[in-house]
């Protein structure tokens, strides 16, 4: 007998049921899976390694235009590019190196 044979003698609510469950099953995976990821520990740290990765990169963002049109200008105002530049280089000392996320 065939697939569609079979179905085809199924009453229409038994083959919504179907519909249904195998529809819902995928859907009750995936979502066991993200709160089971979510409630670790780890999830915190990472977000945390995030952080500190992306808070000298707003500095650096925000420095960067002003850094460019400085050093098209005076020496003295080149001063006031490498003193941000020199800002850029503190920040991901600050920052330190990056962890690796396993």
């Amino acid at each position: 007998m065939s697939m569609e044979r079979k179905l085809g003698n199924l009453k229409v609510s038994t083959k919504l049921a179907l519909i249904c469950g195998s529809l819902s099953l995928p859907i009750a995976v995936l979502l066991y899976s993200t709160i089971h990821t979510i409630n670790k520990d780890d999830l915190l740290q990472y977000e945390e390694y995030g952080n500190q990765y992306q808070r000298p990169l707003e500095k650096l963002l925000k420095a960067l235009p002003e850094s460019a049109s400085l050093s098209r200008h005076s020496p003295a105002v080149r001063n006031q590019a490498a003193d941000l530049q020199n800002l850029v280089r503190s920040q991901f000392k600050v920052a330190g190196p990056l962890q690796t996320i396993a």
